[in-house]
């Protein structure tokens, strides 16, 4: 699981992008946020009367491998803001935060506002023909970090480089053949798992292609998921931002707690893990390395996360603070 970013680690720019008067006017006449009486931006609500009170659409959460953890557990209290939050700094929860998540009983009174949402990376297969209709929510990274991230936690979703150095994932420790890096290293890597976020946006695993003979995909189709299927697109560069939007825009009346922003857990192998993870990305940069497909799927991610941002800040006058 990757680390939360911290505020002060470099962000995307907001500041170069901006909504003209017109956008904001149409928003409001369209009646996107004052509208809609939980602050949800959806024209086709789902209506579900029953649990908690959540009046939305039903979600399909797509976990994209090394993009924060924690704000799938934030989607879950978003949309259930009553469930007691469960501490995951704590030795047992470290390693697996969602499971002792969706272990709790609140949980159980939740989960039916999900068509999915669950540990694992899940996809909805490309020939489900209800694409369409599903409504869902994700995170997503730049190509670079992501993969650096991945290397560092033992070559994630590169099976063969994983089993050929002996590396075990669920250890928090680093895998040896991950801390002898080599740039040969970082370009098998980086092969093995490009194209990840769009081939899981499309209804691929995330490293398929890479040692299953799949297809190239289709990055104008990955774009076109991300403006029509996503109701939410967080950003990991911007995860505080991105967890304080979707609570307002889910309609949750709280103020977000200090312990949604709290790490779960450090990188593997800690202070040597983060230096790697920055060598990685570094290497990548040099050998010129570059995913087209994550580039595209990731600005188009980023245009739509300024999109809701501003939706956010239009509804969240009023929020009232967890008592």
């Amino acid at each position: 699981m990757v680390q939360v970013p911290s505020d002060e680690k470099a962000t995307p720019d907001r500041s170069s992008r901006s909504f003209t008067a017109a956008y904001v006017v149409a928003i409001v006449v369209c009646g996107l946020v004052a509208g809609v009486p939980t602050g949800w931006l959806v024209a086709n609500k789902i209506k579900n009367d029953a649990g908690m009170g959540y009046d939305g659409p039903r979600l399909w959460y797509l976990h994209i491998p090394k993009t924060a953890t924690p704000f799938m557990l934030e989607v879950a209290y978003g949309v259930c803001p009553d469930m007691d939050r469960v501490d995951i700094t704590t030795p047992e929860c470290a390693d697996a935060p969602e499971t002792c998540v969706f272990g709790t009983s609140d949980w159980s009174g939740c989960s039916h506002n999900f068509l999915h949402m669950a540990p694992g990376h899940d996809v909805i297969s490309d020939d489900d023909p209800f694409w369409s209709e599903r409504v869902m929510v994700g995170m997503f990274r730049d190509p670079t970090t992501r993969v650096a991230s991945g290397f560092v936690h033992a070559f994630h979703d590169c099976p063969t480089m994983t089993s050929r150095y002996g590396c075990d994932e669920h250890s928090p420790d680093l895998c040896p053949g991950v801390d002898h890096m080599t740039e040969d290293k970082v370009r098998e890597y980086f092969e093995c798992v490009k194209e990840c976020q769009g081939r899981m946006v499309t209804g691929h695993a995330c490293s398929a292609g890479a040692f299953k003979g799949g297809s190239p995909v289709d990055a104008e189709a990955a774009v076109r998921r991300i403006e029509e299927n996503f109701v939410y697109v967080g950003i990991t560069e911007r995860f505080h931002d991105s967890v304080v939007d979707f609570h307002k825009l889910a309609g949750d009346p709280h103020t977000v707690p200090e312990s949604a922003f709290v790490h779960s857990n450090t990188n593997r192998g800690g202070r040597r893990g983060d230096e790697l993870e920055k060598e990685v990305a570094e290497i990548i940069k040099a050998l010129g390395l570059v995913d087209e497909v994550d580039e595209a799927v990731y600005a188009a991610a980023l245009r739509k996360n300024d999109e809701f941002h501003a939706h956010a800040q239009l509804a969240g006058a009023g929020m009232g603070k967890r008592q």
